[in-house]
């Protein structure tokens, strides 16, 4: 859409359980994207979100500028994780939309569809119209079948679905050009094993997981 195109912007989101070494990665992109004139959408979780927050208000205390306007947190209730973005309570659309990308939406929580729900808007915006220019998350392959879990799962799978391109700082090494495009440089990661089912024999027995 026409928003998108005059404003740059970016998602950031990922694993709660990030390391050190993830969120420091996702702190750099996130300071030179700030630097670059990003706007940043996110979701105040703890982890990825969190940091690449913190990162945009540093950039912005520094360069004395207010980072209100260069910060979209879309939050899944009120005050979530002591947040005080008023972007909270997702439209019905949203939870139409991440629905459609849930494998088993129907098994949900109420609490969990709307941390999904919220997801929406990080990749699409406040009006579910505008696609963020790319999205960067860190989370590692699930080692079931090298997926992606969770809410950050939520967000890549509709970015993937509006041809946001997105990047995993657990694969890639990121930077950002002079034109202030993304780099990504493969890292050496060794792949998760993918389990298959084993050979069953004639017993009766289930198979332990």
């Amino acid at each position: 859409s026409m928003a998108t195109k005059n404003k740059k912007v970016v998602t950031i989101v990922g694993a709660r359980k990030c390391p050190k070494a993830g969120l420091e990665e996702i702190g750099k992109i996130a300071s030179e994207l700030a630097a670059a004139g990003y706007t940043l959408r996110s979701g105040a979780a703890p982890g990825c979100d969190q940091m690449a927050e913190l990162k945009f208000r540093e950039h912005h205390a520094a360069a004395s500028s207010d980072p209100e306007p260069f910060m979209e947190i879309f939050l899944p209730w009120k005050g979530f994780e002591g947040s005080n973005s008023e972007l909270f309570g997702a439209p019905d659309e949203a939870f139409e939309m991440a629905a459609e990308v849930h494998p088993k939406w129907d098994s949900v929580s109420p609490g969990a569809q709307k941390l999904h729900a919220r997801n929406v808007g990080q990749v699409l915006g406040r009006d579910l119209k505008s696609p963020s220019n790319f999205l960067i998350f860190w989370s590692e392959p699930n080692k079931f079948d090298g997926g992606i879990d969770g809410g950050t799962r939520t967000a890549v799978e509709l970015a993937k679905k509006n041809n946001v391109p997105v990047y995993n700082v657990f694969t890639h090494t990121l930077s950002l050009s002079k034109k202030g495009e993304i780099v990504a440089t493969p890292k050496e990661v060794k792949a998760a094993p993918v389990y298959t089912t084993p050979e069953v024999d004639d017993s009766s027995e289930e198979i332990p997981f």
